[in-house]
């Protein structure tokens, strides 16, 4: 009885172990995501004396799934009265996250800076804030698949208005990400026209670049472009989301199954600041 108990206790052992091992990370996500951007420690410091070199040093990861190019600037607001951090710049260029075997690799690095001084701090101590702005582009992929039909009445596993989100629409964590679509089915005097609800949405911690417009290329593979409107709408900082409506008509064709393919490019923008205090010399 004891042996048979044991034998009991080490199979469930042994299959709790092969469960765990088996466990562990199969996707990148489904929320959009960003470079993430931060002052390294002591870089610079909170607080330095005049004349004193000031170094400053970011980390920069890329936690996107697309490649990022761009660069990244860093600048004071004092320079005009104390000398203090003019405008410097560095290029960028990080790769897109992957998921290799159950782990995320994610590209990253540091950005060193030429070191500046504050002068002519005399009366008072002031203030300065150092600010730093990383601006770069990212183009992503993604859809569903989606079934077709001129015959509505036929093959009601194919309805005429369908939601995809998550998994379904293939999302890629990226800066701005296509996370929701919906389709609807309405026939016409010539076959069927397809409407989609886009809905595109965009990482809290930055904004689209008003340099260079947001550009979206659908297609549903097989039967063409889709004409899509309100391309131009504004991104204000707060936005978090914001509806693309597409649709194509197509002639009549029987129960089919097409990929619909969104591709996005774009160019963002974040931004980090730090304030540094400067005193006067005594």
């Amino acid at each position: 009885m004891n042996k048979l108990f044991l034998i009991l206790i080490l199979s469930i052992f042994l299959l709790s172990s092969c469960q765990q091992s088996g466990s562990g990370i199969t996707t990148l996500g489904s929320q959009p995501a960003s470079l993430s951007l931060a002052f390294q420690q002591y870089q610079p410091p909170e607080q330095i004396a005049n004349d004193e070199q000031v170094a400053v040093s970011l980390a920069l990861v890329n936690n996107a799934e697309c490649d990022i190019d761009g660069e990244v600037c860093i600048y004071g607001t004092l320079t005009d009265y104390y000398s203090g951090l003019e405008e410097s710049c560095q290029k960028i260029n990080l790769r897109k996250i992957e998921l290799i075997g159950s782990k995320i690799r994610k590209d990253e690095t540091t950005l060193q800076f030429t070191p500046f001084t504050y002068s002519n701090v005399q009366d008072r101590d002031v203030t300065d804030t150092i600010k730093a702005k990383a601006k770069y582009t990212c183009e992503i992929s993604a859809g569903p698949t989606i079934c077709i039909k001129s015959k509505l009445n036929e093959n009601p596993e194919c309805k005429l208005v369908e939601t995809f989100s998550g998994n379904l629409v293939n999302t890629k964590p990226a800066p701005l990400t296509l996370t929701k679509v919906v389709k609807k089915l309405t026939p016409t005097s010539s076959g069927i026209r397809v409407d989609f609800e886009l809905t595109l949405s965009k990482a809290k911690n930055g904004i689209l670049s008003a340099e260079e417009p947001l550009t979206i290329e659908a297609e549903l593979l097989g039967f063409g472009m889709l004409e899509c409107r309100n391309l131009n709408q504004r991104w204000y900082p707060e936005d978090t989301e914001k509806v693309i409506n597409c649709n194509i008509n197509i002639p009549s064709t029987e129960y089919v199954e097409a990929p619909l393919n969104v591709k996005l490019n774009y160019q963002f923008e974040s931004e980090i600041a730090k304030q540094i205090t400067i005193k006067r010399v005594v």
